[in-house]
C-alpha cells in the first residue's frame, strides 16, 4: 500500500509538471480568445493556482470556486462590476437584470475599458451554483462579449 501511494504521487507530480510546462501554450490560447478546460480525475485546484500566478504577469486574475455550494453567479458578476470599474452599469438596477444581461454589460465593459485582460479561473464549472443552463449560458456570454 505504501508503494502504491508513492507511485500515485510520482504519477501526479509528472502530470503536474506537464501542466506547468503547458502554461505558455494555454496563455497563447487565452490570448487568441480561446478557453482552456482541464478535466479528468483529481483536483485541478493546485494547477489553477499556479496557472493563475503565471497569468498574473499578463493581467488580472479572479478565481471562482464552483465547489462552494453557496456560489451565486449574480453576486459574482456584481462583485466583478464593482471591482473593475462598472459601478455605474445598470443605474443601480444591475442586480435585477437577468444573468445574460449582466454578463453582456460586463463583457462590453471589459472589452471597451480594460487595457489588461481579466482572467476568470473557475474550479469546477459544473458545481452546484454554476451547473444550470442559465449560469452556463451567462458565463459563455461573458466570454463572447468581452
Amino acid at each position: 500500500e505504501e508503494l502504491r501511494m508513492v507511485t500515485v504521487n510520482i504519477e501526479y507530480d509528472k502530470i503536474s509538471v506537464q501542466c506547468h510546462n503547458d502554461f505558455h501554450e494555454w496563455s497563447v490560447a487565452l490570448a487568441a480568445a480561446e478557453s482552456v478546460l482541464l478535466y479528468g480525475l483529481g483536483s485541478k485546484r493546485k494547477t489553477l493556482t499556479f496557472f493563475g500566478k503565471y497569468l498574473s504577469r499578463e493581467g488580472d486574475i479572479v478565481r471562482l470556486d464552483g465547489y462552494n455550494p453557496d456560489v451565486n453567479l449574480s453576486q459574482f458578476f456584481n462583485l466583478l462590476r464593482l471591482s473593475f470599474g462598472g459601478s455605474n452599469l445598470g443605474d443601480g438596477t444591475f442586480e435585477s437584470y437577468s444573468l445574460k444581461k449582466q454578463s453582456t454589460l460586463l463583457g462590453n465593459l471589459f472589452a471597451m475599458e480594460r487595457s489588461l485582460p481579466l482572467f476568470i479561473l473557475i474550479n469546477n464549472i459544473d458545481g452546484l451554483g454554476l451547473q444550470s443552463h442559465l449560469a452556463q449560458e451567462a458565463l459563455a456570454n461573458l466570454k463572447t462579449c468581452s
